[in-house]
């Protein structure tokens, strides 16, 4: 069997690609979880007296 190298670098980038893609997903995911469980973490302001740090320790 002939290996064409230029097929298999591309097969490989496009599972490199596949897998970055599916992180992104999952991250997007997870982020939009935290929000709606804890709000946005950007807008939290460690002045403010509502603001509680949670911590398992």
């Amino acid at each position: 069997m002939v290996y064409d190298y230029n097929l298999i670098r591309q097969a490989e980038q496009d599972i490199k690609d596949s897998y970055w893609d599916a992180m992104e997903r999952h991250q997007s995911r997870l982020e939009e979880w935290y929000e709606s469980e804890y709000g946005d973490p950007n807008s939290l302001d460690p002045r403010d007296p509502d603001y509680h740090f949670e911590c398992d320790s």
